[in-house]
């Protein structure tokens, strides 16, 4: 699989607990029997546990297309 990532936008909370990743994401995924491609765009929320950020929640915001 090959992918791409463009058009990234990070923001934060006020208290730095949380952070959201917008950005366009383009993949080329291929394989002995079939291919797909596609590019959407997409949402990231981490939320600061201790020392570490963890995803939250992930969403496709817009699909730009999809070929099958």
């Amino acid at each position: 699989i090959k992918s791409k990532f463009t058009n990234i936008r990070i923001t934060s909370s006020k208290d730095s607990s949380r952070a959201t990743a917008v950005f366009d994401k383009e993949w080329d995924f291929s394989n002995s029997k079939k291919r797909t491609t596609g590019k959407v765009r997409s949402q990231l929320v981490y939320r600061k546990f201790g020392d570490k950020w963890l995803i939250v929640s992930e969403r496709d915001l817009k699909v730009y297309y999809v070929n099958k």
